[in-house]
């Protein structure tokens, strides 16, 4: 099974070039969306609940806090939990 990565960064090029120069498959992963900003991206974060989040180094987290202890992680066995942001 892949594990999805959802990307999170304002400035579109550096979003286009990470979403379109990766071989995502071959590394383990889908690529399951993006957004520009922290308000956009809470919605489709909780419909695609992705494994792996990356985000700019300036994006605020605080408005995904809601989601990171979400129930579906609960469920995943704690040797299994991918990790929750990636920078």
């Amino acid at each position: 099974m892949l594990k999805k990565v959802f990307l999170v960064e304002d400035e579109i090029v550096t979003r286009e070039g990470i979403r379109d120069n990766m071989d995502w498959a071959a590394i383990g992963y889908e690529f399951c969306g993006e957004a520009p900003d922290g308000e956009i991206a809470l919605p489709l974060i909780e419909a695609t609940q992705p494994h792996v989040i990356i985000h700019g180094s300036g994006f605020q987290v605080v408005p995904l806090r809601p989601i990171i202890f979400r129930d579906w992680y609960k469920s995943i066995p704690a040797s299994e939990l991918p990790p929750r942001w990636c920078i």
